[in-house]
């Protein structure tokens, strides 16, 4: 990735001495099996015992002597509630050194609502203050310490962290980007959208910038940066025309293409539809990297969306009227009080009509080996199916994600012993044999074994002959 002006404009200010950063002050941690602060004696909670048993909530800091109480123990548990309570309520005791170091060894410091920047005198946030803290946090998707220094103290947010801030933070809530929204308006440039389109998985983030700025120029400049912030581009940006004076030819004449021709992996960042899949299918054999790792999985769930809606809309055009269910229902359930029974019975039995056997659903999924001559036309999925076909399995359509519904032929059967389940023709044999985990927190299902060879042999039946 290439380092781009705004990062190296702050970075610059640390390695030329304009800014210094902390200096890291850290414990050695000790772990205490089922022992707590009381296990110990007074001399024997030094600043290392205390700030361990803290960790693990062992030991409050009321508990901990004064001579334990030091620069290394308060920057080590600034996030204890004592800690930070005592910090606040003696904050002269502290000076900007204590706030350095501690940006520089404790990365919590600036997570949670109750961050360092909240308590620290305003004299010392500034700049240079700013600049470590937007260095040192490692977690992006932590900005507390921001929003703390917007509300203390914006004019310490200078125009270069307001932009690398940009790329860290900012994040679509909904149709609302608030980091954009509390953004001075005269920081908001060029530079200061292309920081916000930085960064990786921030779905509808371009939206909204002002799309008068979504030009070829800008979105290839945050391609030579990151190719992976693709994912981060709305349609306007992805449908850009390439000239032809690009050199890569008429048939990537749209970003999009040319993105999946440089690197296919990509296109899992990249929205699908009917002319990128064709497209992608023209360029990527189905044994390919990019077609297993990149497309496939992203490729099956589009396709299974597309049948599901195709499927609501036969179904609603052929569906019998509500009023006609419930009608059903209740007189059932009146021929059940009649009888002296629940009538309860009549909803799980309308109910039961709807749900399939176990004998007519077989896995999608398969993670048995696909044999030579069908790797670069056929996927796992796609010669599963095949196979179903081969062996005289009739697929009706798609019972959920994991699941066809189908007819099997007259005579198989389906036999279950733990996870493992077993299908086997009218003659007995072990046709195929896949995994079914129906946990909900971990459902799971897929075919390792399939013997069409087997299924689709006829048995013979020889008679004797006299010698």
């Amino acid at each position: 990735m290439k380092t781009d002006s705004v990062y190296q404009r702050i970075l610059s200010k640390i390695k030329d001495g304009t800014f210094t950063e902390g200096n890291i002050c850290k414990l050695t941690k000790y772990y205490f099996e089922r022992m707590t602060i009381r296990d110990f004696p007074v001399e024997e909670r030094t600043p290392e015992v205390c700030a361990s048993l803290m960790h693990y909530c062992n030991c409050k800091f009321s508990d901990v002597p004064e001579t334990s109480r030091t620069r290394e123990f308060f920057i080590d548990c600034f996030t204890d509630n004592g800690v930070f309570d005592y910090i606040r309520n003696n904050i002269s005791s502290f000076d900007r050194q204590f706030f350095k170091d501690l940006l520089a060894t404790n990365n919590h410091a600036t997570y949670f609502d109750k961050n360092c920047f909240e308590i620290m005198p305003l004299e010392y946030i500034d700049e240079e203050m700013c600049s470590i803290a937007i260095l040192t946090n490692h977690d992006w998707a932590c900005n507390k310490w921001f929003y703390s220094v917007y509300k203390r103290k914006p004019k310490a947010l200078t125009a270069d962290i307001w932009k690398l801030a940009a790329r860290f933070y900012s994040r679509m809530s909904g149709s609302q980007n608030r980091f954009l929204d509390i953004t001075p308006e005269e920081y908001r440039d060029e530079e200061y959208f292309k920081e916000m389109c930085s960064s990786e998985n921030k779905e509808g983030i371009m939206e909204s910038i002002p799309q008068e700025l979504i030009t070829l120029d800008f979105a290839w400049g945050l391609l030579e940066i990151n190719k992976r912030y693709v994912a981060n581009f709305n349609e306007k940006a992805l449908e850009l025309d390439i000239p032809e004076e690009y050199g890569y030819g008429k048939e990537y004449n749209k970003l999009w293409k040319l993105v999946v021709r440089l690197d296919g992996y990509l296109i899992r960042d990249i929205p699908l539809n009917d002319e990128r899949i064709e497209f992608f299918l023209s360029l990527y054999d189905k044994d390919s990297g990019e077609y297993t790792i990149g497309f496939k999985d992203k490729y099956k769930e589009y396709m299974r969306k597309k049948r599901a809606e195709k499927s609501k809309h036969t179904q609603l055009e052929g569906q019998e009227p509500i009023q006609n269910v419930a009608k059903r229902v209740i007189i059932g359930a009146l021929a059940y009080l009649e009888e002296g029974e629940d009538p309860t019975r009549a909803i799980e039995d309308e109910s039961r009509m709807k749900m399939p056997q176990h004998n007519s659903l077989l896995p999608i999924e398969s993670r048995g080996i696909i044999p030579d001559e069908y790797r670069k036309t056929h996927d796992s999925e796609e010669y599963l199916e095949m196979c179903y076909k081969e062996m005289g399995i009739q697929i009706i359509g798609e019972y959920d994600r994991l699941f066809y519904k189908v007819e099997l032929p007259t005579g198989w059967t389906i036999s279950t012993e733990g996870y493992q389940n077993y299908v086997k023709d009218e003659c007995g044999n072990l046709v195929i044999q896949y995994f079914y985990a129906p946990q909900f927190w971990d459902r799971e299902a897929y075919v390792h074994f399939v013997d069409i060879i087997k299924a689709k042999r006829k048995q013979y039946v020889i008679p004797d002959v006299e010698a």
